[in-house]
């Protein structure tokens, strides 16, 4: 893999398998590319506290260099144990976004390493909260102070096609949003992406996005796959991100990344 020099990979729906494992072969795969060398980041929804826990239970501490959390809001690199970017959002979205769905069932939650805070309770909130390992508040977003680093607009039950079509529709130049599952909706600063994390990166590691090989399934993995040398989405993966990505693999119960990087490894490419 001379050409490669980094790989990035999502998490749910990508590297881990629906019952949030990762599989032998899997783990085997990616110590191998560690040892010939080539750099591994997270590139996830996640916050990076929470990535941090999660790469120590699945023991993947000197596997993992960098992370992209929080969908590009945040850039940390593991090995100095830094923070080395982050934009929020201001209170102003925030304000902006809940009155946009105060009419509707949908709830808003954001959090803090500290907690999590919901425009009402239901429990959709409380499995975020069990993911996150997080208490719960209930917060008026009306009167918001605060930056955030994302928004979530989440409700009990899967979108319609409508109700995505309205919430991408409150996309603007100051911040846009991703529908990561079918219950919800993600919404950044305008600034980040996965590919803007990654290609801070690539600045600091002295290396192209031609030179990236990234994994993804979803909404908020479209531009990543479409910004690196070598995007690859999973079967399981949504039809708009395959609309984008350069490569096909199996799903994410299948071993889809080992099975794409030892192909690639054997040239048959």
């Amino acid at each position: 893999m001379h050409d490669i020099k980094l790989i990035m990979l999502d998490m749910d729906g990508t590297l881990f398998t629906d019952d949030k494992r990762i599989t032998e072969k899997t783990m085997c795969c990616l110590k191998q590319l560690k040892s010939l060398g080539i750099f591994i980041g997270i590139a996830t929804g996640r916050p990076t506290f929470n990535v941090k826990r999660t790469i120590q239970t699945y023991k993947l501490d000197e596997i993992v260099d960098f992370v992209v959390g929080l969908n590009g809001v945040e850039v940390a690199n593991l090995n100095r144990d830094t923070i080395d970017y982050q934009d929020q959002m201001t209170c102003d979205m925030a304000i902006e976004i809940t009155h946009k769905i105060k009419d509707t069932d949908m709830n808003m939650i954001t959090y803090t390493p500290e907690c999590a805070y919901a425009r009402f309770d239901e429990p959709r909130v409380h499995r975020l909260c069990k993911n996150l390992q997080l208490p719960l508040k209930l917060y008026d977003y009306s009167e918001d102070t605060r930056t955030w680093n994302k928004v979530l607009v989440m409700r009990n039950e899967p979108y319609t096609k409508e109700e995505c079509d309205f919430l991408l529709s409150i996309n603007n130049n100051r911040y846009h949003g991703f529908i990561t599952d079918v219950d919800c909706f993600e919404i950044v600063n305008a600034n980040v992406s996965k590919a803007s994390g990654i290609k801070a990166i690539c600045k600091e590691l002295g290396i192209t996005m031609d030179e990236v090989m990234a994994f993804g399934d979803s909404g908020n993995d479209i531009d990543m796959l479409k910004a690196v040398g070598y995007g690859v989405v999973m079967a399981n993966g949504s039809s708009e991100a395959k609309a984008v990505a350069k490569y096909e693999t199996l799903s994410n119960e299948e071993d889809g990344i080992a099975y794409f990087i030892e192909k690639y490894i054997g040239g048959t490419l």
